[in-house]
């Protein structure tokens, strides 16, 4: 059958032949240059081309200049694309960007800054407005309890909270500011194991009881305080599951980015940033056309709908 790129294309064919017909039947000469350009629009959608992968779009609005011939000299229109493909490189300098900024405004440390972005989608303006109106509240729902609040313990030695783990000196483990304490070799395991989990490791929270009853803990009895990426690098040595957990570090934060879309090719690892104006058919770098708005191939100027439709009927 025929695919949605085909009937985009038929669809413009048709949208061609009719301005065409309207120009002629108003006596208008027909002008080869103009409707060979890059910026033919009609009703304000841009056709323009893909050339380009970087860049926003840019249109001079001087005033026309005169020259010494006494003639009118108009400024020239500067274009290029709203279109940049990104490596998973400038998305982690992205991402991290925005936690050092987070973590500036709502002076905490960047591990909690992430963590907070990640419990909220990557909405700053509603974190900022949440925490500014109550951000004991927000500690609270989010799970992070502050550096100040963090039980304090005396001694060398301590008991490991892990079931059946022994008394362990004090250097061999970490609590975190919930005060749970677990020695080196339960979290490695711990960590290790919610990284094999899939990509809901970016939000795991620490493995003790808040409950502090010996009995058969329900699941209201887990602690929710929200681990940091930081213990993930401290104890897990696997340059793979670290690379996993990397990606989907990244995958969190492309989802919670309206301009920011993954390429929907399979076994690409690029993604393209769209910044709006002109055709939502963009490039990804490794040769793929799509529509950036349904993720389906580039089907400009038909809309999303039309092809959704017709993509139903074809199956």
């Amino acid at each position: 059958g025929i695919n949605a790129e085909y009937m985009g294309i038929f669809i413009f064919c048709v949208f061609y032949l009719v301005k065409m017909s309207k120009i002629m039947e108003d006596g208008g000469d027909w002008d080869d240059e103009k409707m060979a350009g890059d910026d033919w629009e009609d009703e304000g959608e841009n056709w323009g081309d893909l050339d380009e992968f970087e860049g926003t779009t840019e249109v001079t609005t001087a005033a026309p200049t005169v020259d010494d011939d006494s003639e009118l000299t108009f400024p020239s229109l500067k274009r290029s694309t709203s279109v940049k493909v990104l490596k998973e490189v400038d998305l982690e300098e992205q991402e991290q960007v925005l936690i050092r900024q987070t973590a500036d405004v709502l002076f905490v440390s960047d591990d909690e800054a992430g963590n907070l972005l990640r419990q909220y989608g990557w909405k700053t303006k509603q974190l900022h407005a949440d925490w500014f109106a109550d951000s004991a509240k927000v500690r609270l729902q989010v799970g992070l309890t502050p550096e100040e609040n963090k039980p304090k313990f005396q001694g060398d030695t301590r008991q490991c909270e892990a079931a059946f783990c022994d008394v362990v000196p004090v250097a061999k483990g970490t609590s975190l500011n919930c005060g749970h304490f677990f020695c080196d070799d339960c979290w490695s395991n711990f960590l290790v194991s919610q990284i094999t989990h899939g990509a809901t490791c970016v939000l795991t929270t620490c493995m003790g009881m808040k409950c502090k009853v010996n009995h058969n803990h329900k699941f209201g009895c887990a602690c929710k305080e929200m681990m940091p990426v930081s213990l993930f690098r401290q104890y897990v040595q696997d340059k793979r599951l670290l690379t996993k957990l990397d990606r989907w570090l990244r995958s969190s934060f492309v989802e919670g980015q309206k301009q920011i879309k993954w390429c929907p090719r399979p076994g690409c690892d690029l993604a393209v940033s769209y910044n709006s104006g002109g055709s939502r058919s963009v490039a990804c770098g490794c040769g793929h056309y799509f529509c950036f708005s349904c993720l389906e191939e580039a089907h400009s100027p038909a809309p999303c709908d039309l092809v959704k439709k017709w993509l139903l009927r074809e199956k």
